[in-house]
């Protein structure tokens, strides 16, 4: 559904009723903001009980952003951190494994080991033929 908007002087989007409706999403809601690639992404954040602050998600986004940079040194997600991150939507509930600090690490020591320095070009023909 293509629906052209207007940013208005105070920086503000005003969303189609239709889209409020179909996505149910009422006054005061807080939507989960993204960019990917160049879209916009807006998802509403469902406010159950024992949901995440708003900091502790915030939290959570940026250790997530540090370990896609691949940081020498980000961790991995602890237990509490991957349940904020899935309840918040920031990371999908089957590929939890894949955050965790064991797995963190292993993808920290995978990548070291790949890297291998050279003096001469013979030098790397002579590694690779090994």
């Amino acid at each position: 559904m293509l629906n052209l908007q207007t940013v208005d002087q105070n920086l503000k989007v005003k969303l189609p009723v239709t889209f409020l409706t179909r996505m149910k999403i009422r006054v005061g809601a807080t939507l989960h903001t993204e960019i990917v690639g160049d879209r916009l992404i807006l998802r509403p954040v469902s406010r159950r009980k024992n949901y995440p602050s708003t900091d502790a998600i915030l939290k959570v986004q940026k250790k997530i952003e540090r370990i896609n940079k691949k940081a020498a040194r980000a961790t991995g997600l602890t237990k509490p951190e991957l349940e904020i991150a899935i309840k918040a939507g920031l990371i999908d509930k089957k590929q939890a494994w894949f955050w965790t600090i064991g797995w963190q690490k292993m993808e920290r020591a995978a990548d070291r080991s790949r890297i291998f320095e050279f003096e001469n070009v013979e030098e790397a023909l002579a590694f690779l033929h090994k």
